[in-house]
């Protein structure tokens, strides 16, 4: 793990950077990350390291000039930009790289003014004009589908801001779960296309909202989340749809064996996130194994991307009964979203069965005495079905483990000697062998010396 600097000597050391190469905007200093020219303990990505620890803007992390009182308000550059010919995204970009662009306009409004709205109210246009829309404010109040979408989106969604900055928000999904992205793109009340991707058996589900990006990232969402990604602060009452919405992406539940039934696991690339995950889970009763498994460069991961490095992955496996309680506290919600094909599984994994409150190993063993029976088959005969009747486990040597000393002791067939007359019995011979300069006659006889099973013996 790389130990970066910290926020004030970072900043330092970038403005010194910036000053030296000429630096001026976040694409060139990109464009000088990824030629490998920065050193090790600065971040390419600033802002995801240094957002809570005094992070203002890019200008100020390269000690760039505050070009605020050079360039027009965001009100008066719309009304410059209504009495030219351009109307759209693309054909702005074409007149930033005109010599007749006026030094007075900022080359990215969406990024300069801070009272940005979108690109059509910066040309004057109304939503509904707009090829593509999406409701840009959906993930500024929380509600039981937005919660659901954004677990969806931590697991197996990504989001960037491209180099001619468009704020990318994206999903990918395997084609027999396309009627989901379907289901998410209504509740964004959306009209961006759902794309096959060529070469693969999946479809995408890309949107352009800068809204959208920088409320993600308040709700702690970043570029290259998978492995440093950290649970969010959600609400209790959408800790549901969240979690179920990320089970649904990273999420799994299956059996090997029916009479076993099912179990279930979440994975992350994240520690921290996945640590979070079982600590919630186990404050309402939901019992899970945390455990990592280092996976190799290639292996498919994360939404079905190619893993570009080895990484370790983190996991939380749920026993059936666990699981069955995960499946409960998930689809009790007002929300409807869910992927059908793993519900369909925790509906064949059935009802939770309340456990039955077994006697005492004292009692237990008092009874099995009293009815003199003659071996376990004959115990367990009578027992099987009726375990609630006498609060008799039918396997009492699983049961009773801790206290089991055999079904010889259980049943009441146990020899006359004690624990202890037995061990000494034993040493006696081992001894008695020893002293006899190893006899080839007790040599053959070995299960002579062969320790005894203790456990049949009543204790002491």
């Amino acid at each position: 793990m790389i130990n970066y600097l910290l926020f004030q000597e970072a900043r330092e050391k970038a403005r010194e950077i910036a000053e030296r190469f000429g630096i001026k905007t976040e694409d060139e200093w990109l464009k000088f990350c990824k030629d490998g020219k920065k050193p090790k303990n600065i971040p390419t990505y600033p802002r995801d390291m240094y957002e809570k620890e005094g992070w203002v803007g890019f200008r100020d992390w390269i000690g760039a000039p505050n070009p605020s009182d050079r360039f027009l308000s965001y009100k008066d550059a719309k009304k410059f930009v209504a009495g030219i010919d351009v109307n759209s995204e693309s054909k702005w970009r074409k007149y930033t790289k005109l010599d007749e662009f006026p030094d007075f306009l900022p080359v990215d409004p969406s990024d300069f003014y801070d009272d940005w709205i979108s690109w059509y109210d910066f040309f004057g246009k109304s939503d509904d004009e707009r090829k593509y829309k999406v409701n840009d404010d959906y993930f500024s109040k929380w509600s039981s589908d937005m919660a659901y979408i954004l677990g969806f989106w931590f697991a197996d969604g990504y989001m960037r801001k491209t180099v001619d900055n468009c704020y990318l928000f994206n999903f990918k999904q395997h084609k027999r779960d396309l009627y989901l992205l379907e289901n998410i793109r209504s509740k964004m009340e959306s009209n961006y296309p759902i794309s096959f991707i060529n070469g693969t058996n999946c479809y995408s589900f890309t949107i352009n909202s800068k809204k959208i990006y920088e409320d993600i990232i308040k709700l702690g969402g970043s570029e290259r989340k998978s492995l440093t990604v950290k649970f969010p602060d959600v609400p209790k009452e959408y800790l549901p749809d969240f979690i179920r919405g990320y089970f649904d992406g990273d999420g799994t539940i299956s059996s090997s064996n029916e009479n076993f039934g099912y179990v279930a696991s979440f994975c992350s690339g994240s520690r921290k996130f996945i640590y979070s995950l079982k600590k919630i889970v186990g404050s309402i009763g939901i019992k899970t194994k945390m455990y990592a498994q280092r996976v190799k460069k290639g292996t498919l991961m994360f939404g079905e991307r190619s893993l570009k490095k080895d990484c370790v992955v983190y996991y939380l496996s749920l026993s059936p009964t666990n699981a069955k309680l995960l499946r409960n506290y998930m689809y009790k919600t007002q929300s409807k979203l869910k992927m059908i094909r793993k519900w369909e599984r925790f509906v064949k994994s059935g009802e939770i069965h309340n456990r039955i409150k077994y006697l005492s190993f004292k009692k237990a063993v008092k009874f099995a005495r009293q009815h003199n029976f003659k071996d376990p088959d004959e115990y367990k005969k009578m027992i099987r079905g009726n375990e609630k009747e006498y609060r008799l486990p039918l396997s009492a040597d699983r049961v009773y483990k801790k206290y089991w000393r055999g079904w010889s002791y259980f049943l009441g067939h146990t020899d006359k000697k004690t624990y202890n007359e037995t061990v000494l019995d034993w040493k006696n011979r081992v001894d008695a062998w020893k002293n006899n300069e190893k006899d080839d006659k007790m040599l053959l006889n070995n299960k002579y010396l062969i320790a005894p099973d203790y456990s049949s013996y009543a204790p002491c």
